[in-house]
């Protein structure tokens, strides 16, 4: 997991009020926020979509939280890409376990 920056721990503290654990004390990031969080690290949902071998609509679902749209694993890549953990990105959500079917690319 890549280290967050002290720009960006500055900037969950104020918008999001997280606290130094990574534990949401407020609302979810929005979908431009985690597409601000991956581009800063140099990805996209493109990049996310191609190395676990998925569609980008299904990378670009779980961004935006549609509820036909969980998983795990997706969710866990996207964590590990912008080094913010999935309960901060999506606080609740992935909780338990979820299984989902996932349209793979040819």
């Amino acid at each position: 997991m890549n280290p967050l920056d002290q720009q960006t721990v500055s900037l969950l503290r104020r918008r999001f009020g997280i606290d130094l654990a990574g534990q949401a004390t407020a609302s979810p990031m929005t979908p431009a926020d985690i597409q601000h969080a991956l581009r800063k690290a140099g990805s996209s949902q493109q990049q996310i979509a191609t190395e676990l071998g998925v569609t980008r609509q299904s990378v670009c679902g779980v961004v935006a939280s549609h509820p036909n749209c969980r998983s795990e694993r997706i969710a866990r890549a996207i964590s590990r890409t912008t080094g913010i953990p999935v309960n901060t990105l999506w606080p609740g959500v992935y909780a338990g376990r979820i299984t989902t079917s996932i349209r793979r690319t040819a």
